[in-house]
């Protein structure tokens, strides 16, 4: 299992400490999937190299809003504001729109969760996943 990583990132004048917990790998390979069935494979499959975690947040981005909500969604589920007192407040929209003032600070937040998420592209895993999908597996 993936380890969770904390961060403290800016909201206008005040600082918020974020922990973002890796979905289960059950959830990451179904949230890769639906964002490529979403995008019909526009492109992804053939160019690798380039897929980054910024890469999926535009793709979402790129998405119509309905289809893009719920993923978008999935990847703040993975953050929680921690306290000063280290209590970990799971973000729903009562919580954010309690703590977070500035909208590029969700943006942010759902950066850090894709880059938490699937930083593993970075190391050659986007390549094993689509040379698995094609029938095609690696050979060690």
């Amino acid at each position: 299992m993936r380890e969770a990583q904390t961060f403290t990132i800016k909201d206008f004048d005040k600082e918020l400490k974020v922990k973002v917990t890796p979905m289960p790998a059950t959830k990451a390979e179904s949230f890769i999937y639906r964002l490529l069935l979403a995008l019909d494979f526009k492109g992804v499959a053939n160019d690798v190299q380039n897929v980054t975690p910024e890469a999926i947040v535009t793709m979402v981005n790129g998405l119509d809003y309905e289809t893009a909500k719920p993923l978008l969604d999935e990847l703040l589920r993975c953050c929680v504001l921690v306290t000063e007192g280290g209590v970990e407040l799971a973000l729903t929209p009562e919580k954010v729109d309690a703590t977070i003032s500035d909208p590029t600070t969700l943006m942010t937040l759902r950066l850090k969760s894709a880059k938490v998420n699937f930083g593993f592209f970075l190391t050659g895993g986007y390549q094993n996943f689509l040379s698995n999908l094609r029938g095609s597996p690696n050979a060690d």
